[in-house]
Order: structure tokens, then sequence, then C-alpha cells
């Protein structure tokens, strides 16, 4: 199927509703591409102009109308393409809470998913046929698929829905329990729609852009920031699916360049998979000049991995200023602090707060030893509580929110930081910390030193060690095999041992584990909870 090409615009939509701004772009500039999507990573194998999306957005919105679940959440199993965004969409137009989640296809996912339907109870699962053939799942719920074959005859009446307040529940999402079990975060219309504005203005996001993403679809830096972005802002949306990236990155930087997209990012594993595994040959001849944002988010991010992205792309027009390093938080929707990284103490920076998201530091408790501050945020972005868990379920509003000096509601983020040099430089993470003789000690300033200590170190994640003792902490090391021989391995932990004995002064044990061993939430985050178990069982998992 052969992409339309983009149409400039005339007029700037001033509507406060996400499926509103959509439905602007539906009537101004009917035809230009809204989504392309590529089954294979290369070849468009769906694509819907505006036009078509919010005619069959409008059509399930009928349907869901009809269903009576209008202020109550429904689950959106959907694997990555235009079946979900139709579908988000129709939710969205019909005041329906979407819950979107990744298709259990795994021991871990179903476990994830089944806790998750459990904490909602939803009357309704909105899935495509695929979740329909997991047995465990279509025996215990009510699935529905749409189908819209007799599209074509329906003629969509928009004035049969009844108007949605900005202030209700939009979208419920799940945090990936990164030091915790999930949670269900509720997103007002307005609280969306507040940081999609935050994310037009600090990536400039114009109907002619083009964004490529293969984030997960379900997960809010996917969902908000390379979906409804792009959307909202009339943009076109070249997709595929996580497993497509990881497979074969090159598919990635290629439809960057096939499509002339000029905004696409990724967490900072995904810069550094491409590193591994491209060569400066295999892009030589692709056209990247146009890529104007490359946003890095969802976990620290590494110097060293944005200069090797930098020098495996010089031949093909990628501008290192194009990085924009980000600070966020589902709870905040998605964007907090964005900006050109520049490299302090060792740490990337992460910008400055966008218009409408505003900063404060708590003090930190005396037995703190880090430097900096309990992160808190307000804006009209913040979510305004959690969804309770059964069948009537409500919003619960965080008991730890506090009314800041500026009379603003503040939500403490649990991560420490500071300021410096006008910028946010992300320190630790509050819950993180280790304790250690009565005082404590924050990961991230060991991980940082192990980091830079060895080139071949893909990731480091400091804990508390698993035998609990009071004076020691655990390491846990990911490297790029067979980079690291038997010997070698040896070598590289007492060789770390020495080192963060003697600038932090506390004994350490070392584990090495194979990149993409250890547990991750669905945004690329090291689950610190579950690496403490999984050590307790498999102290050493190089295979």
């Amino acid at each position: 199927m052969e992409p339309s090409k983009n149409i400039a615009m005339t007029s700037e939509p001033t509507l406060d509703l996400p499926a509103e701004q959509i439905r602007h772009w539906s009537k101004t500039t009917p035809n230009v591409d809204a989504i392309r999507f590529l089954a294979d990573g290369e070849t468009v194998t769906q694509c819907l102009s505006y036009d078509e999306l919010w005619l069959r957005a409008n059509y399930r919105a009928i349907k869901l109308a009809s269903m009576n679940v209008r202020n109550q959440p429904v689950i959106l199993a959907y694997d990555a393409g235009v079946e979900f965004i139709v579908t988000l969409l129709a939710c969205l137009v019909s005041g329906v809470i979407a819950v979107p989640l990744p298709i259990p296809n795994q021991a871990r996912t179903k476990k994830r998913f089944e806790s998750v339907v459990k904490h909602i109870s939803p009357s309704l699962i909105l899935c495509d046929e695929k979740l329909h053939s997991v047995p465990s799942i279509a025996e215990q719920y009510e699935l529905f698929s749409f189908q819209d074959e007799d599209l074509e005859d329906t003629k969509v009446n928009e004035t049969t829905f009844k108007p949605i307040s900005a202030n209700r529940p939009a979208i419920i999402q799940f945090s990936s329990g990164s030091t915790s079990e999930p949670h269900g975060i509720a997103l007002t219309h307005a609280n969306i729609m507040a940081n999609l504005h935050m994310i037009h203005e600090v990536f400039q996001c114009k109907p002619s852009s083009v964004a490529v993403t293969w984030l997960p679809h379900h997960h809010d830096m996917g969902l908000f920031g390379t979906l409804l972005a792009p959307l909202t802002k009339g943009a076109t949306v070249v997709q595929m699916s996580p497993e497509t990236f990881l497979r074969r990155p090159l598919r990635w930087i290629k439809a960057i360049a096939d499509h002339q997209a000029d905004f696409a990012g990724a967490p900072n594993f995904g810069y550094a998979i491409c590193n591994r595994r491209i060569t400066p040959e295999a892009i030589a001849e692709l056209d990247l000049s146009n890529w104007r944002i490359a946003f890095l988010g969802g976990e620290p991010a590494q110097p060293s991995v944005l200069n090797d992205f930098s020098k495996l792309t010089k031949n093909t027009g990628f501008n290192y200023k194009s990085f924009i390093n980000c600070y966020g938080l589902a709870e905040a929707t998605l964007l907090c602090t964005a900006g050109a990284p520049s490299v302090v103490d060792g740490r990337l920076s992460c910008g400055r707060a966008p218009l409408g998201c505003h900063l404060m530091f708590r003090e930190l408790p005396e037995s703190f030893t880090s430097e900096g501050g309990e992160i808190c945020v307000a804006g009209k972005s913040i979510s305004p509580g959690l969804w309770s868990k059964g069948p009537n379920g409500k919003l619960i509003p965080y008991e730890e929110s506090f009314i800041g000096p500026d009379g603003l509601s503040y939500l403490p983020t649990g991560d420490i930081g500071m300021i410096k040099d006008d910028e946010l430089l992300i320190l630790d993470r509050l819950k993180e910390i280790i304790p250690i003789r009565g005082g404590s000690m924050g990961p991230g300033e060991v991980e940082n030193t192990v980091l830079g200590f060895d080139a071949r170190v893909d990731t480091a994640v400091a804990i508390r060690g698993p035998d609990e003792k009071a004076d020691s902490i655990h390491v846990a090391l990911e490297v790029h095999y067979p980079s690291i021989a038997g010997a070698d391995r040896e070598i590289l932990r007492k060789s770390l041992k020495a080192l963060i004995a003697s600038d932090f002064g506390v004994q350490s044990s070392i584990s090495i584990h194979a990149r993409g061993r250890l547990p991750r939430t669905t945004s690329g985050k090291i689950q610190r909870f579950a690496t403490r178990q999984l050590l307790k069982q498999m102290p050493d998992v190089f295979k």
C-alpha cells in the first residue's frame, strides 16, 4: 500500500480533549496518513488516513455505547497495530475508561495480566483474535473483538455521544512495578491533554512530522509519547512491534530514513542495542538528516551510549544535537522535564520542566547521605489518584500529596535529584536506597562508577545483598556475551570489588549475567525487587 503524503495545515485546534484534537484533523486534513504499520518492520501492511481513523473509531464507539460501559474500566489487549489505536480512540470518544495491557504470551506477562484483571474486575475485555487462542484467558473472561465489515454502510452520527467531562478518568495506566506490585494510575482527559501540550512544545511537533516507533503501545512512553502526541498534532505515526525491532534493530533506523521521520526515540538500551548489532556499513547509504528529535527516557541514559550512537551514524547526517533526554513518570502522564543532555558528574542532565509542570525538592531524612532532595511534581498533567480494586472501583486520591509553598498540590516521585547548571540531575531512587551501617547509600552512585570502569559492562544494578548483610552491597552486571570469558569474569569481579571498597568503603559481591537476563519492566527499567529474588535462586546466570 503506497503511503499518502502529508498535507500542511492552515489552522491550529484549540480543543481540550485528545479525541477532539484527532477529530479536528479528520476534518481539516482527512487524507493525511494517521498511522502506518510495518508488520515486518519494513513494509507498510496497514494504513489509515485521519478520516478513516475517525470513522472506524466512531463506529466502534457506537458499539461501546450500546454495551453500557461508559465511565467503566475496560481492558484493551491488542498487539501493536491499527486495531489498538482505533479501539483506544473509540474509548476516548465514548467515555469508556481504557486500560491498555499487553497480550499475555509468557508466564510472567500472564501473571501480570491476571493480576490487573483481578484488580479492575472489568465487565469486558476488548481484544484482537490472538487473545481468544489463549485458553486460560478465553475460558475465564468475557472477550469481545470488533468486526468492521459493514463499516462502509454505516453513517456515524457524532451527536449520539454525550459530552465528556475533561476531569473524568480516560485511561488507567498500570505501573510496571519496578519496586512493587503494579497499581492503577488514573489519568483524566485533561491530564493527558496537558501533557501532550508539553510534549508538543518541547519536541516542536508539527502536522508535517513523522514519528517512527517500536515502543510498547500499552506503556506511557509509547502510548502518549509516540502515538497520541503525534496523532493529536495531525502528524503521521509509523509503527512496528517491539519484537520486530529487537530481532533486527536495523529496521528501526531504516524506517526512520525511508519515511523521512523527524521524531523517534527509545530508552538507553534501545540505542545500545543499535550500537552492538548495527554496523556503520549497513547504514552508510541511509539519510537520517531529517531526524531532529531523538529522545531518551524510561531509564538513566549513559554518555558512552550516545557517543557510540553518534559514531555509528556519523555518515548518515544524524546530528548529536538531536538527542533530547527526558525525565518523567506514569503519575505525571509521561513528561516532566526534557532538554539537550549535558554530562554533569558523569551523569546526563534531563533538561528543564516545560510550561505547566512545576518541580520542588523535599528534604531527605537525616539518615540519607545523598545530596539533593526528593523530586516532587505539580501541574495539570499529574494524575488525581489511583483506581481502587474491585468491580465498584473508584478514584482514590494520593495520600502522599501535599500543598507546596506556592499553593500547588505536589506529588512526591520517590526519585532523588537536584538542579545543577539550571537542569535536572537524577541521582537515585528513594525506595532503592541501600541501608548501610545505620546510614544509607545511593545505588546510582555505585552504578555510575561501575559503568565507567569497563566498557564491556552494559548494565549495573546495585542492591542490598541477598544475604541481608548490613555492611555490604551486591552489584549485578549484564555484559555482552561472549566479550568476557571465564577467566576475565573473575578478574572483573576482583577489580570491581576493590574499586567499590576504595571509593565507597563497603564490601561487595558481584554477579555477572548475559544481557537481558535481569528482570525488567515494560519500559526497560530493572526490577530491583525481582532481581534480588532472582539472585537468591541463581547467584550467577551467565549462560
